[in-house]
């Protein structure tokens, strides 16, 4: 059984002013706002859905970045997932832009592997060129995420190992 989500209609999300009436008023305006959303979207090219989608990620990554202690890690890998999955329709074309095996580009994604500095340099490379005419694209971000990571990955061994210790 699942809890049906509650919608809160004065949420940023729906654009609604709360000070604007009545709740069935606020109702309707949300509603006419997502249908005038959904109408904006289905005019949009599948060019502008990869801009966007480009757009959200790297703001994902600098906002990742942002987050003075997390207690995620492997983000990288999600995000890199992330960006072959917005440019490419199977991966295996991804891998071969950067000359590894789609094997190789899996282990990464599922942190099976750790990537090498060539690597982060050619998606570095390769991020800036897709990047060029949506605004740029921070040139340190891939390694500043990854190496937030490993920050993360090392805090949490340590953090856990504390609390062995202390017990």
């Amino acid at each position: 059984m699942t809890k049906r989500r509650k919608i809160d209609f004065e949420d940023p999300e729906y654009g609604v002013n709360s000070k604007s009436g009545t709740k069935q008023h606020m109702v309707s305006e949300a509603v006419e706002l997502m249908q005038y959303r959904v109408d904006k979207m289905k005019n949009l090219s599948d060019s502008d859905v990869r801009k966007a989608r480009l757009l959200q990620l790297k703001y994902k990554m600098q906002r990742y970045l942002e987050v003075a202690s997390n207690v995620e890690h492997f983000r990288f890998a999600e995000f890199l997932q992330l960006y072959a999955d917005i440019l490419y329709t199977k991966r295996i074309d991804f891998a071969s832009e950067f000359g590894i095996s789609a094997v190789v580009l899996s282990q990464f994604i599922n942190t099976h592997r750790e990537p090498n500095v060539e690597f982060l340099s050619k998606l570095t490379l390769h991020t800036l060129t897709s990047y060029k005419q949506i605004g740029g694209f921070p040139s340190s971000l891939w390694f500043e995420v990854y190496y937030k990571d490993k920050l993360n990955e090392a805090l949490h061994q340590f953090n856990s190992n504390l609390i062995i210790i202390s017990t």
